[in-house]
């Protein structure tokens, strides 16, 4: 209770910053839509590929007490983050749209990780499984989740991670995916969820006959394309799907 309590006060004082803000995004329902859609992709991914891996019961209880308990604390977290995400995008946006889309994403994930991990960083494979398996899929989803807040502000990221972690903490069984595997749905997911955004926006610029909006921000970073190639052929090689693998 006493961790909902905080993250809610710190959703309060975010809110009350972005309120504050010039050059705030409106809400486009159609990019929350989308948002919730991709999250409903990455949960479906995960599951074709737990086909195979199978599934194994969830950590988290289920009981309504607890369910009430955990789903407040993710709640108020989540709407923390995602306003704060907000904040820092707007703010960097006004001199660098990609400069706030790459701070927000790595800076959120880097908080993400708990700071015994940066006293004590783990070497060899252990190093290669940690960044490969979690620090690039959480670099991978603040991006998506920051591009929404670009376009949609809040609500939108909120959908996307949302929907995640929904899924993650309601359902009593989860895909029993290996670390690679996971990495793979973790990366590849929200760089399709990226893509299909840029495109809805750039479709709906075209469609309104706005040859400025479509040059806007949405249609330049081409750079996050490179990078989603080179993160997917890095998981490709750590998971040895490529012959290789890296040693200790």
């Amino acid at each position: 209770m006493a961790q909902s309590l905080f993250w809610g006060s710190l959703a309060a004082v975010a809110w009350q910053a972005w309120k504050r803000l010039d050059g705030r995004p409106g809400l486009r329902t159609p990019i929350v839509y989308l948002a919730v859609t991709i999250g409903l992709f990455q949960i479906g991914l995960g599951l074709f590929l737990g086909i195979g891996s199978g599934f194994g019961k969830s950590p988290y209880g289920h009981d309504p007490a607890t369910l009430l308990a955990n789903g407040l604390y993710v709640a108020t977290l989540l709407v923390a983050v995602e306003i704060a995400r907000s904040v820092v995008v707007t703010v960097i946006a006004a001199r660098s749209p990609t400069a706030a889309l790459a701070v927000a994403a790595t800076f959120f994930a880097a908080l993400a990780v708990p700071l015994a991990r940066y006293t004590d960083f783990p070497a060899g494979r252990a190093a290669v499984r940690f960044i490969g398996g979690t620090m690039l899929p959480d670099v991978a989803a603040g991006l998506l989740a920051a591009f929404l807040v670009f376009l949609s502000g809040p609500v939108a990221a909120i959908a996307y991670r949302g929907t995640l972690l929904a899924f993650e903490w309601l359902s009593p069984f989860l895909p029993d995916l290996s670390w690679s595997a996971a990495a793979f749905v973790g990366v590849v997911a929200p760089v399709i969820g990226f893509w299909l955004v840029q495109r809805a926006v750039e479709e709906d610029a075209a469609g309104a006959g706005d040859a400025g909006e479509a040059d806007d921000p949405p249609g330049r970073i081409r750079w996050w394309q490179v990078l989603a190639v080179l993160g997917v052929v890095l998981l490709f090689f750590v998971s040895g799907l490529l012959g290789v693998r890296p040693v200790s």
